[in-house]
């Protein structure tokens, strides 16, 4: 069987490339090379704040949704699908789409297509957006390279193939086009002829010539939204491809922190994910082992702030802005930057988490969830919700690379969870994460900061053993 597929890599690389250029867009060239940007601005012709991702990751979520909901490609629900995003993307250029074809080569790359299968499968998908054959190609370019980088190849060895591949499908005049991409070496081309313009076949020639002339996501990103004009879509386009090429963890960390709705966009991934597993991988996985916990559990007693850990789980309320107890003492071991820094947070809604750097503390990064609050007699389901604190909390942790993580005793105290019911989800989530063969966290520090609490974990856990 495959390994799992991890669609988060592509997609919030994507995103990010997005919210990177998105401010930009429109921008003169010669003023980014003089003046270059590195990090999330806000502002831009559209005004939008720091992190917003915009028409490419919108386009690319709607796929997904379908894809979600159909647990297939269903050409007669992406005909509604995109006949909506037409309506809404009226006077905008074709090139938005083309980052919209990543979620495409994920379904091909997992259902392991045959090259001819996903050819077929971009002429029906092109046949709804009502696309003429030089838009179709640019798109089983992107798609074709895609699925290359899905299987492992280096982006070179993908893109020679891709020269390789035979276009005779298409029209003369089409494959003149792109002729620069597969008759010849784009990336030997000079930067002052990768044209930036929201032309499909400029977008793909700059991603391409980005891609193949930098090293690591983050230079990828960095000379993307620095040509200029188009910033936001080839951000988008370059941003997936290197996301696939580097992994998540080796985004630049300040912008995974600054990207909005990052958790709803890691949550889709994780749908996504699953909705692209057969009911024949699912009854293939492997059954969980049970032994060997105490080497990733850890249940203590004590100050979280003086463990030296990859993360901290900080129990914070909806400002984000600290409180009392648990919260408080982080933020005061954190200092005055993480402070400044939750005001551009805009807040957590409970269930959610938000991730931070540790600043001042002895984490490197602190993760802020808000558990429900169980004398609010509104708030549903919340066993459940308590539940996402933990799983969102450790998403955030897995795509930030942390190994190590401390997490307190969720959801009791001033949110008033019964301590037999919080302990039970704490250790039953502890012992999930420990079976699970795929993750890679070294230690989770269950962190108790009374002696009741300490008990009541150890207790639970030896009836789990």
């Amino acid at each position: 069987m495959k390994d799992k597929i991890k669609s988060r890599d592509g997609i919030i690389g994507l995103a990010i490339g997005d919210a990177m250029g998105l401010p930009l867009k429109l921008n003169d060239r010669n003023q980014l090379i003089q003046d270059p940007v590195v990090s999330m601005k806000d502002g831009g012709i559209y005004g939008k704040e720091k992190g917003t991702w915009f028409d490419s990751t919108l386009f690319v979520l709607s796929i997904m949704d379908s894809i979600i909901k159909c647990s297939e490609i269903s050409l007669e629900d992406l005909e509604k699908v995109f006949s909506d995003l037409i309506e809404k993307n009226k006077g905008k250029s074709d090139n938005i789409s083309l980052a919209g074809m990543l979620p495409i080569a994920y379904y091909c790359y997992h259902s392991q297509m045959y090259q001819r299968d996903i050819y077929e499968l971009i002429k029906k998908i092109c046949y709804l957006l009502n696309v003429q054959d030089n838009i179709m190609l640019g798109y089983y370019i992107y798609v074709l390279y895609a699925v290359k980088l899905l299987e492992g190849k280096s982006k070179f060895d993908a893109y020679r193939e891709i020269k390789e591949v035979s276009f005779s499908r298409f029209s003369r005049a089409s494959v003149d086009l792109y002729s620069r991409i597969i008759k010849k070496d784009i990336y030997e081309e000079e930067l002052n002829n990768i044209r930036s313009t929201n032309s499909l076949v400029d977008t793909l020639e700059s991603s391409l010539w980005v891609l193949l002339n930098t090293e690591g996501y983050n230079q990828a990103i960095i000379g993307a939204i620095n040509l200029g004009m188009e910033t936001d879509v080839i951000g988008a386009c370059t941003g997936g491809l290197a996301g696939i090429i580097y992994g998540i963890e080796r985004i630049n960390s300040d912008w995974k922190i600054d990207l909005k709705k990052y958790s709803f966009l890691r949550r889709k991934c994780d749908s996504f994910d699953n909705a692209l597993i057969t009911d024949i991988e699912k009854l293939e996985l492997p059954e969980y082992v049970i032994g060997n916990e105490e080497k990733i559990i850890k249940i203590i007693q004590g100050d979280i702030t003086r463990l030296s850990v990859d993360a901290c789980v900080n129990p914070a309320n909806n400002s984000l802005l600290g409180g009392e107890g648990i919260d408080g003492a982080i933020h005061e071991a954190a200092g005055a930057e993480l402070i400044e820094k939750c005001k551009e947070l805009n807040g957590c809604e409970s269930g959610e988490a938000k991730i931070t750097r540790g600043y001042n503390s002895k984490a490197k990064y602190i993760i802020h969830t808000v558990a429900p609050k169980w004398y609010d007699d509104e708030t549903k389901n919340r066993e459940r919700i308590l539940r996402e604190c933990y799983q969102n909390s450790l998403n955030l942790a897995i795509d930030f690379g942390c190994r190590k993580i401390a997490i307190p005793c969720l959801g009791i105290g001033l949110y008033g969870c019964p301590i037999e019911i919080a302990a039970k989800i704490a250790i039953d989530f502890a012992l999930g994460v420990a079976r699970d063969k795929e993750q890679d966290i070294e230690v989770m520090y269950l962190v108790c900061a009374g002696n009741t609490e300490y008990e009541y974990y150890m207790k639970y856990l030896k009836e789990c053993m």
